[in-house]
């Protein structure tokens, strides 16, 4: 949607996009497995510059929207068990409303980005995301004998909004990430179970989950030349911005001589916002910036259980972890906040800028670590281990510096 020569551009250009896989119930007539694996991405642009004489006027939206869920997977077989969810959503939004010419022009642009990504949700049926597995044997001693849960989901959002004004004025500008529909990244809430009955298991009961959430939202509206910045108003997450991970359970349980069981969760939630709002040249920076986001992990519980089956020979291993890559030191739920307001002032104008950041959090709700076994021998081997490691930062920072001759 782009101008070049004498007249005014304004457009109207909006791209809305929609992606639903509405549920899932897997039952495995035969074999052992669930596997549901589902790649979304997306790469949106509106062009709707102006350049030489003449004012920019565009009205820009963009709007993506998905939602993958509820999923639920269940076996029931003889022997080996295992469900699987990999999920990735992948956005890159962008706005590009620039307005430039050397004799003149202004920049009225309106430009607004929305994403959404939804993992699990509730179909009034069932909710989020269930993953159950029941093994009744007699003996399952086999080596390829195993029970196991994994969701690993991976979620990433990328919104600009550029709408520079590099000759007369910014007049009535407003770039906005997630003052509609919101910016969010969500998931869960996820239940996973190993349940089994039987003599002298060898393999383990595993549940692991891994979730990343990253969202970057930037604003990028500069006034260069002999105008000035009036009315530029600059925002994100005004409706609503957030990372959540809602909740998760994991449950092991055992009716068995012997039993190894393993919890096991990672989360990484990333969120970097940024308002560029600095005025150049002549001219006076009038900009209004203002951000605000949080990132919350639900509630989360992890039960380990051995019922009353344990024999004189038993050796019972039992660990609940949320403590992310030993190797690398990480934490099992890393939370991070950047948010950065730049309304500088470089010349002969005053700086008048409003920047604010209004709300940020990180926040975890609960978590809840349990191994019990019951009626344990006095010969019985038995090893309990619960860690969790967790990491919260916020770095937050206003830069509106003058330099020149300006107020």
């Amino acid at each position: 949607c782009e101008e070049f020569g004498p007249g005014v551009n304004n457009p109207n250009c909006n791209t809305s996009i929609g992606v639903a896989f509405i549920g899932s119930n897997q039952i495995p007539p035969t074999g052992t497995s669930n596997i549901i694996d589902i790649i979304i991405s997306a790469d949106i642009l509106n062009d709707c510059d102006e350049f030489d004489p003449g004012d920019n006027e565009p009205f820009c939206d963009n709007a993506s929207a998905y939602a993958v869920g509820p999923i639920d997977q269940s076996n029931d077989p003889a022997d080996a068990a295992s469900n699987v969810v990999n999920i990735v959503m992948d956005d890159d939004i962008v706005n590009d409303c620039d307005e430039s010419g050397e004799s003149g022009g202004t920049n009225f642009a309106n430009c607004r980005n929305e994403s959404v990504n939804i993992v699990g949700g509730d179909n009034s049926i069932t909710e989020g995301i269930d993953q159950n597995n029941f093994v009744d044997a007699v003996d399952v001693t086999d080596d390829g004998f195993a029970q196991d849960n994994t969701v690993d989901t991976f979620q990433r959002i990328d919104l600009l909004n550029s709408c520079d004004e590099m000759q007369v004025e910014a007049v009535d500008n407003f770039c906005g990430n997630g003052i509609d529909e919101g910016v969010l990244n969500f998931i869960g809430p996820v239940s996973q179970s190993n349940d089994l009955i039987a003599d002298t298991p060898e393999e383990p009961q595993v549940n692991n989950f891994a979730a990343s959430q990253f969202a970057v939202a930037q604003n990028d509206c500069d006034e260069s030349g002999s105008g000035n910045s009036i009315e530029l108003f600059c925002d994100n997450g005004g409706n609503f911005a957030a990372n959540i991970f809602s909740g998760l359970e994991q449950f092991n349980d055992g009716n068995t001589d012997n039993a190894v069981q393993k919890n096991n969760v990672t989360s990484l939630q990333s969120f970097d916002l940024e308002n560029d709002c600095n005025e150049s040249d002549d001219g006076d920076n009038t900009a209004s910036c203002d951000s605000q986001v949080q990132n919350i992990v639900g509630l989360v519980d992890q039960l380990n259980e051995v019922q009353d089956g344990s024999s004189l020979s038993a050796t019972i291993f039992q660990n609940n972890e949320i403590d992310g890559n030993d190797a690398s030191n990480s934490p099992g739920i890393n939370q991070v906040v950047t948010a950065d307001n730049t309304c500088d002032e470089i010349g002969v104008g005053t700086n008048d800028a409003e920047c604010d950041i209004s709300f940020l959090d990180n926040s975890v709700k609960s978590i809840n670590q349990v191994n019990d076994v019951f009626d344990a021998d006095e010969n019985t081997q038995v090893f309990q281990d619960n860690r969790g490691a967790i990491s919260q930062v916020i770095d937050a920072e206003n830069d509106c510096d003058e330099t020149g001759i300006g107020g």
